[in-house]
């Protein structure tokens, strides 16, 4: 009786722990991204302060990084990073946030056991595909051989802080919303590469279209209600 129990015990042993090893393979780690999904390497335990990453990825005295978790980290794990200078800052499925770290943390803080993978966004992640071959909307181009743009970048940063190297650019600032993380500027296009490249820059994107008013007059003077058309007036 008692070898049998053993034997039982045995089998549940191996089931859970196959159980618990096929769960953790399924579980979707791929980035979901403006530009499509894709799987970031696991790297975290072999990080080092001289990994090329941490060079291309500094701006001033932070590097702009994405962090991807084995699990959503709790709010005490946000704590420690933040006390070693890890800050958390956008959420990005799955189970990654965008991430500004101080350029004096010590990036063994990142072999955290629940810290998967290390990455930084390509070029081809920050924008629109047909920019990165010069193709931009008619809308956007106001003046000949330049492109009006809104740039989002990882974290609130002021104009004074970015203003050196938008200069080296020659890019105009239109407006600057630092509250949304955002700068509309004017750029020459040929230094359109050169931006998305930026540490510090997180999305870029053309400038929204003109607002085109709508003729309602012939409904209105027949009393009906724009809304019974569906939204946007399509069937």
């Amino acid at each position: 009786m008692f070898k049998l129990y053993r034997v039982l015990m045995q089998i549940c042993i191996m089931l859970s722990l196959s159980i618990a090893a096929f769960a953790q393979q399924s579980k979707d780690y791929s980035i979901l991204l403006n530009s499509g999904k894709f799987m970031p390497v696991e790297n975290s335990k072999s990080l080092k302060n001289a990994d090329a990453i941490f060079q291309k990825s500094l701006f001033g005295n932070t590097h702009y990084l994405v962090i991807q978790f084995t699990s959503l980290p709790t709010e005490q794990e946000k704590k420690e990073l933040l006390g070693n200078g890890i800050k958390l800052l956008d959420y990005l499925p799955n189970n990654a946030y965008t991430a500004s770290v101080s350029q004096n943390a010590a990036k063994s803080s990142m072999n955290n056991s629940n810290i998967r993978s290390v990455f930084q966004l390509s070029d081809a992640q920050k924008t629109m595909a047909p920019f990165l071959k010069g193709k931009f909307p008619v809308h956007a181009v106001k003046a000949s051989g330049t492109v009006d743009l809104t740039i989002t970048t990882y974290d609130k940063l002021s104009l004074k802080e970015v203003q050196a190297a938008f200069k080296n650019l020659r890019i105009k600032v239109l407006a600057d919303l630092p509250m949304f993380k955002n700068f509309t500027i004017r750029i020459p296009q040929q230094n359109f590469k050169k931006l998305v490249g930026l540490p510090f820059v997180q999305w870029v994107e053309a400038i929204d279209p003109p607002n085109v008013l709508e003729n309602l007059l012939g409904r209105s003077l027949h009393r009906v209600n724009v809304l019974n058309d569906g939204i946007r007036n399509l069937k």
